[in-house]
Parts: C-alpha cells; structure tokens; sequence
C-alpha cells in the first residue's frame, strides 16, 4: 500500500524530466537554423566573390588619384588660411579685399568640384561575376575613395549622341571606359550591344530616318 504512491509519484517526475529534455531539444534545433542558414549565405557570398574576374583597369587611374588628392590638399590648405589672409587685407583696400577672396575660394571650392565632375565618370577598375552575371564598376568619389556600381547588361543604355567622357550609362550612371584597356574585348562588345541586331534608326512607314520622322509627325500634330 505504501510502494503504490511512491511508484505514481516516480512516474509523474519522469514524465515531466522526459518533456522537459524534448523542449529542450526542439529549442536547440530551431537555434540552430539560423546559424547554419547564415554559414550558407556566408559561404555562398564567399563564392560569389571568388568568381570575380577583373576584365578592365583604366590607364590614367593613378594620374586621377594622384590630382584629386593634390586639388583637396591644397583646398583644405586655403580654408585653413584664409582667416589669416582675410585679416591682412581687411586693413588694406576693400576692392583689393574683394578680388583676393573671390580669387582664393574659386580654387578652393570651386577647383576640386570641377575636377570632380570630369573624373566621376572615368572607370578606374571593372570586374565580372561569371555566376550572376554581373559587372562592377569602381570610380572615385569626392574624397577620393572608392565607389562600386554594380549593373547587369540590361541596365546599360549607350545614347546615340554620346556626352563629354560618357561612353555608356549604367542605371543612368554615365561611365566613361577604353576598348583599349580590357583584358576580354568580347566584354566590351557585351555591355555596347554589339551583339545584338543593328538598329538602322530607319523608319519604315515614311522611308526616312526616325529623328526626321518624329519631326514630321510633331509638325502634322501641330497643324491638326
């Protein structure tokens, strides 16, 4: 009489160390998941990376580098003395004043955006990814560090009247690149669409070009 509750109450604690124990595996599996799942990704971004294939470097990458580093060290040289210099010419005339201060902060301010808005374009280094076939694009920025643009060839848009040091836009990104600096020319041909059917610009409803086309239809429009 006395060995039948022990034995309920010895059931009732295994039982419940037994549930205990299978919450605590169900909890580790599902901690594990995430962990695996970004040992995955990490693995796959490592593979992606490693099918990275450089196919361009420009020529004139140093030479860019090394004058937009010039154009920012001697901007921040200017700003720096130009407390100083206003105070010696504020004794003097006011004209004197005037040119001297527009004359300074044209070159500091004016000279490093300049250069900046030529050399944005210029590609200094271009690689592909064979698995997701995708270019990359590094340019300089401002300051003078690297900036990635990354495009597929369908984002590519090569206008028929190129710009100054525009040879085609990636995402409406003019980027400006050499035939002559690819290690690949087929991936030139590739992101110019050369190998794709050439497009005459012909209209052939009214046998003319289509800019002289478009013309005439805005000038029809006009009268009716």
């Amino acid at each position: 009489m006395i060995s039948m509750p022990w034995r309920c109450c010895n059931l009732r604690s295994t039982q419940r160390i037994l549930s205990s124990s299978q919450l605590f595996n169900t909890t580790t599996v599902h901690r594990k998941v995430p962990n695996n799942a970004w040992i995955l990704s990490r693995l796959c971004h490592k593979n992606s990376e490693h099918h990275e294939e450089e196919i361009y470097r420009g020529i004139l990458s140093t030479q860019i580098k090394l004058v937009k580093t010039f154009s920012l060290t001697t901007s921040l040289i200017g700003l720096a003395c130009q407390p100083v210099l206003y105070t010696l010419t504020s004794q003097g005339n006011f004209a004197v004043m005037v040119i001297s201060g527009a004359f300074l902060s044209f070159f500091t301010f004016v000279t490093p955006l300049l250069i900046h808005s030529i050399s944005k374009k210029y590609v200094t280094r271009l690689s592909y990814n064979k698995v997701e076939d995708k270019y990359t694009a590094y340019v300089y920025n401002l300051f003078v560090r690297p900036k990635k643009i990354e495009f597929r060839v369908s984002d590519v848009d090569v206008p028929s009247i190129p710009g100054m040091f525009t040879t085609f836009k990636a995402g409406n990104v003019p980027l400006f690149v050499e035939l002559s600096q690819f290690t690949d020319p087929q991936h030139y041909g590739k992101i110019m669409g050369y190998d794709k059917p050439l497009d005459l610009q012909w209209d052939q409803e009214l046998d003319m070009t289509k800019s002289e086309a478009e013309h005439m239809r805005s000038k029809l429009k006009d009268k009716n």
